[in-house]
């Protein structure tokens, strides 16, 4: 696996879309678990641009559920350094897994190396209903030391709650055929 390195001098243009619906795997019975959701997504790739956008449909109880549509921006300064933009119609909430609001997040991605990545956030949150504002700061990494090994570690904080989070972590990919 490799990381997407910014691609500054390519000229290629592509764009694909998918859908997809999913059972929800949380909760006691995860197997009979009837929560879903709903997803399409259009990526693209047009020489130094790229993007993600979806429309997403989560159900959070029987016959009800919460659209959240994001939007993925990025462009590619040079080989090393990428700039992006994300939003979102919803903000992170303590009670509630998505609240109504916007939610901005510039980023800088640096990637010196095709297996190694940098990427810093900084943005804001807004709540439409409670009119609550918070500023949102990230840094994460990715590193892959083998074709099969990733090491990853993520930091976060909300200034508004005063809350730092931090993780660490490893995937191993297994390559093998079932013939």
């Amino acid at each position: 696996p490799k990381l997407m390195r910014p691609m500054a001098s390519t000229s290629i243009s592509s764009s694909s879309s998918s859908s997809a619906l999913s059972a929800a795997t949380s909760g006691s019975e995860t197997f009979a678990s009837t929560f879903d959701d709903q997803r399409i997504e259009w990526r693209g790739e047009y020489g130094n641009f790229s993007n993600i956008w979806s429309v997403n449909a989560t159900q959070s109880a029987p016959g009800e559920y919460i659209p959240l549509v994001s939007l993925g921006q990025r462009y590619a300064l040079d080989d090393n350094f990428t700039v992006g933009l994300d939003a979102y119609n919803a903000v992170g909430d303590e009670m509630e897994a998505l609240a109504k609001g916007y939610t901005v997040i510039p980023s800088i991605i640096f990637s010196p190396k095709e297996n190694f990545q940098i990427t810093a956030r900084i943005g804001g949150e807004f709540a439409t209903e409670t009119n609550n504002k918070d500023l949102v700061i990230g840094l994460d990494g990715h590193w892959f030391p083998t074709e099969s090994l990733r090491l990853h570690f993520a930091t976060g904080y909300r200034h508004d709650d005063n809350l730092f989070a931090a993780t660490i972590g490893a995937v191993y990919y297994l390559n093998f055929s079932l013939k």
